[in-house]
């Protein structure tokens, strides 16, 4: 498999504009297992996966008064 940096932001929009610079060679990884596989079977060759997950704002459903909102 090829290496790769793992980046954690501090929020949604520095998470953006990370990816944003380049969005073939970065890529965001939530929960990872679609992305990972993709990377083993040299689908895809990111240089830096942007880490989701810590973002707390990323998180849960709410179900509001224009429908669901996942995230």
């Amino acid at each position: 498999m090829k290496s790769f940096q793992l980046v954690k932001c501090s929020s949604i929009a520095n998470a953006s504009r990370v990816v944003a610079d380049d969005p073939v060679r970065r890529r965001f990884i939530a929960g990872g297992t679609d992305i990972m596989g993709e990377i083993k079977d040299r689908v895809v060759a990111p240089d830096i996966l942007v880490n989701l997950a810590a973002l707390g704002s990323l998180k849960g459903i709410k179900l509001g008064p224009h429908g669901l909102h996942i995230g």
